[in-house]
C-alpha cells in the first residue's frame, strides 16, 4: 500500500499521514492472513484490539482519499 500511496504523490498531494496508514497495513497484510505466518500460535494470538482499530482507522483513512479523489 504504501508503494502505490508514494506512487500517486507525481499525481496526487498523498500527505505523510496516509503514507504511514499504507505502511501499517502492509505490515498486517501478509502475517495476519496466514495461519503459519508466526511460528507458534494463530496470528489473533499477536494483535491487540487497538492495533486492529489503528489498521481498521487507517484503511477508512485511504478508503475517503480514493474515494474522494475518483469522484
Amino acid at each position: 500500500m504504501r508503494e502505490l500511496l508514494e506512487g500517486l504523490r507525481d499525481l496526487l498531494p498523498v500527505s505523510d499521514g496516509l503514507i504511514d496508514a499504507g505502511k501499517l497495513l502492509d505490515k498486517y497484510y501478509i502475517i495476519a492472513r496466514y495461519p503459519n505466518g508466526f511460528a507458534s500460535r494463530a496470528p489473533k494470538d499477536y494483535f491487540s484490539e487497538k492495533e486492529a482499530e489503528n489498521a481498521i482507522s487507517g484503511a477508512r483513512e485511504i478508503i475517503r482519499f480514493c474515494q474522494d479523489h475518483l469522484a
